[in-house]
């Protein structure tokens, strides 16, 4: 698939494939850029056609699946946050599910050792 973006070159928009995210993020950042398309992902504030055209590329190069749900987010930005939510997941989602037992115990040891540490130099402040 192939872009006739300016200055008379084609890119090549890879497809996103399952697992091959971050590589699929790195060409496709190097393609928007090379065709000026890069700040519609950056900053919403560009033209219509800009934007349009962003997603555009977007779409060539995701899924026939995905383009309803891409096309619906309404601009290219909004496209590129929801295929990176997909396919890289909320880390702070899977933090959040993964670590908060972990955290809450760590800190509640260290609350109560804190404590017990205060306690106890209470308790010699009191005795001198």
């Amino acid at each position: 698939m192939t872009n006739g973006g300016g200055g008379g070159t084609s890119l090549v928009f890879p497809m996103l494939k399952r697992g091959d995210y971050t590589n699929w993020a790195m060409v496709m950042e190097v393609n928007l850029q090379a065709a000026s398309l890069w700040d519609a992902i950056e900053d919403a504030a560009v033209s219509r056609r800009e934007d349009k055209q962003a997603l555009a590329a977007l779409l060539r190069s995701t899924p026939p699946e995905m383009h309803p749900m891409l096309i619906g987010k309404g601009s290219a930005k909004a496209a590129w946050e929801a295929i990176k939510v997909q396919h890289q997941g909320n880390h702070y989602k899977k933090f959040a599910t993964l670590r908060p037992p972990i955290l809450v115990t760590e800190w509640s040891w260290v609350f109560i050792r804190d404590l017990s540490m205060t306690k106890n130099s209470w308790s010699t402040a009191e005795r001198h």
